[in-house]
Formats: C-alpha cells, structure tokens, sequence
C-alpha cells in the first residue's frame, strides 16, 4: 500500500505552489498556513521549521468536481465558503501569535 509522505507525493503540482511557502518558513524560522488550489482540490497547508526540516501537514478543504455544471456550481460554493472560514480561522492564528509576542512569549 502507498503512503504519501509529503504533499508533494499526493499532488503532484504542488510543488511549484508551495515552494515559496517552504522557502519563506526556511528563511523566517517562523510557521506559515496557508490554502492552495491545486490538482483539482483547494488544501489548506501548515508548513512549521524544526532545526533544519520542515513538518508539512496538509488537509484537503474541497474538491472541484468538473463532472456536471450542478456539481461544478454546488463543489465552487462549498469551496468559497471553507476558504471564507479557513481565512478567519489564519487570521486568528496570526493574531494570536502576534499577541503571544507581545505578552512575552507564553
């Protein structure tokens, strides 16, 4: 049985979109989420550097399904409205960690 190790492993075309997340977690030392379309499917990604790796976890929000113009219409909504929640929910984690930095690190 195959299992993926990376993201890279299961999308293919990821590669191009995420490397310059990887490089800015590289480069910062700091964690990056971030969603991507990608292989037909929008991922939500969490890109965290420890020593010189980076621990890659990933899970899929929605897939496009091309298959009938319903489908197309129903899998876009469901699509706009997880990125609508996963963008308040990035927003909130980068507001946390702001104020973590100012309350001194807890």
């Amino acid at each position: 049985m195959y299992v993926p190790k990376s993201p890279l492993d299961e999308l293919p075309s990821a590669r191009a979109a995420f490397g310059p997340y990887f490089a800015r977690a590289r480069h910062t030392g700091e964690p990056v989420e971030f969603a991507e379309f990608v292989d037909g499917r929008v991922v939500q990604v969490a890109v965290v550097p420890e020593g010189r790796r980076l621990v890659v976890t990933w899970h899929t929000l929605g897939i496009l399904d091309v298959l009938t113009l319903d489908g197309l219409r129903t899998s876009l909504a469901a699509i706009i409205e997880t990125l609508a929640h996963t963008e308040l929910a990035l927003e909130r984690s980068a507001t946390r960690r702001s104020l973590r930095l100012v309350e001194g690190g807890l």
